[in-house]
């Protein structure tokens, strides 16, 4: 009588066992069905056309505001950025180029300059 309740009691560890297995392996599954890839993946050419879309416009001139930041200068309290900025409103034919080439600006901070009252 006792060997048959062992026997019971170790058909019952076993069947548990394998239902904790089963239980486990199914998360398992879940878990890995969650990593996906996406059906909506652009073709090369629509993602090329894309990168047109992170410049930001003007509202008011309708011209891209292209900058190209260069470096940035940073004080204990302060930050000053240097970009070169692009001007797409036009290119001028009898305009000359500045130092920084036609249309581009040199952004470093400021600007000083001088206005004349009178002769």
């Amino acid at each position: 009588m006792n060997l048959v309740l062992i026997k019971n009691l170790i058909l019952i560890n076993m069947w548990s066992i394998r239902i904790l297995t089963f239980i486990y392996v199914c998360f398992l599954s879940i878990k890995a069905t969650a990593q996906e890839i996406p059906n909506d993946i652009p073709s090369p050419t629509v993602a090329s056309l894309a990168k047109f879309g992170d410049i930001p416009v003007s509202m008011f001139t309708g011209t891209p505001k292209i900058t190209i930041p260069i470096f940035e200068l940073k004080s204990l309290e302060k930050s000053m950025p240097i970009s070169l900025d692009y001007d797409a409103s036009g290119f001028q034919i009898n305009a000359l180029p500045s130092c920084t080439g036609h249309n581009w600006t040199l952004q470093a901070g400021g600007v000083i300059t001088r206005q004349r009252v009178g002769n």
